[in-house]
């Protein structure tokens, strides 16, 4: 019933239907929420909730959008399980699970003063003697080393050694980042944005991805939401026209620094087995920045479709599977399926299945590739 001239009036705001914070072991089973920007969070506390047979979305014979994020995890020292979840009609960020780096503002000897910010609250409250905290530089990423927290006085910390090395650094806090989250026999529909993973070690297995304007996006990040994703393991999912267009991949690793450089810190051990992919945008997965991981019996069907359709003469990531920058990744057992035969072989691979830019030591089907370096990557690797 629109007509020109008439006055469109567009409000972002966001309500949390249910905050669990600075809590532990909380159940919710059987819940349906059907709250107009209304999600789920949690943050700070020991974590551990188990979230079973629960629902997020639309009243049924409705079609209405919630707005803003799905669902959030953060800081939490146990990850969550969400076990048979459906979450429907988000407009922002399906899922979070991530913590919050600190930022070291001044040291000496063993004291070290963080830049205060009420996102790091929550990780403070519930610190504990003994917690580790690993150090990486602010701007390249470069890890710095390792220490365990012996004492806090609000943004104050004291280390069981000297903190001198660390005066240019980010914390990452190992015990705050959700470790060991789980995402099991849930499904997500028509959500605008994607699962956005920046903590491990956590699994998403038997899930289905229908209809996302995004995907699941493994990130370090450098800001103020943080951390390195590793030890993720993506299983046994079906992505149906998730990541639709140009160019868009249906799981996207990006490892890079707060300099905007690829692959520093890295992305370690992620293993994608067993998934469906149909009708990406791009490639399946684009994934930057990884070492000592598996891509193993998946099965890909009509990726880059749209980025032919839209943009014919463009041959860039034309391969289902995109690896770049990264190191020691076994691509094992996975099927292509393109009969309009959009994908065309990568000039390194010699492969429709998988194109390469700055990698070494990748193997393909047990055969290894010849490596593929570019200067400066070379000497990051070494």
């Amino acid at each position: 019933m629109l007509r020109v001239g008439d006055g469109i009036s567009c409000l972002y705001t966001s309500a949390g239907a249910i905050v669990i914070e600075d809590s532990a072991n909380i159940t919710l089973h059987g819940v349906s929420v059907y709250v107009a920007k209304g999600g789920p969070s949690e943050i700070g506390g020991d974590g551990a909730h188990l979230w079973k047979d629960c629902y997020f979305g639309p009243r049924p014979s409705t079609c209405q959008w919630k707005g803003a994020d799905g669902y959030l995890c953060r800081s939490t020292r146990y990850g969550s399980t969400l076990d048979h979840v459906t979450l429907r009609h988000s407009a922002d960020d399906l899922q979070n699970f991530h913590g919050i780096w600190g930022t070291v503002k001044a040291v000496s000897g063993k004291q070290l003063t963080l830049e205060a910010t009420a996102s790091l609250q929550p990780t403070l409250r519930n610190a504990r003697i003994g917690d580790r905290l690993r150090f990486i530089h602010c701007k390249t990423g470069v890890f710095l080393g390792e220490a365990k927290l012996m004492s806090l006085n609000d943004f104050e910390l004291t280390l069981d050694q000297d903190s001198t090395p660390f005066a240019a650094s980010q914390i990452e806090w190992l015990d705050h980042e959700c470790a060991g989250w789980l995402v099991q026999n849930c499904c997500f529909d028509d959500n605008f944005q994607r699962l956005l993973i920046m903590s491990g070690p956590g699994t998403v297995r038997g899930c289905s991805f229908t209809r996302m304007g995004s995907n699941i996006s493994l990130n370090t990040g450098m800001g103020i939401v943080g951390g390195i994703p590793n030890d993720i393991r993506i299983s046994n999912n079906s992505f149906i026209e998730v990541s639709p267009r140009p160019h868009s991949a249906a799981i996207d690793a990006h490892a890079h620094n707060a300099q905007g450089l690829d692959g520093t810190p890295p992305i370690e051990r992620l293993s994608i087995t067993g998934n469906k992919f149909l009708r990406s945008g791009g490639p399946a997965m684009n994934l930057v920045g990884l070492n000592d991981s598996r891509i193993e019996n998946n099965l890909i069907e009509s990726p880059v479709r749209a980025t032919v359709l839209a943009r014919p003469a463009d041959g860039t990531h034309r391969q289902a599977i995109w690896l770049r920058r990264s190191n020691g990744v076994a691509v094992t057992g996975n099927e292509l399926n393109d009969p309009e035969g959009h994908t065309v072989a990568d000039d390194c691979s010699h492969s429709r299945l998988l194109g390469l830019d700055s990698t070494k030591g990748i193997t393909l089907d047990g055969t290894r590739l010849p490596n593929v370096l570019k200067e400066d990557f070379e000497v990051k690797i070494k």
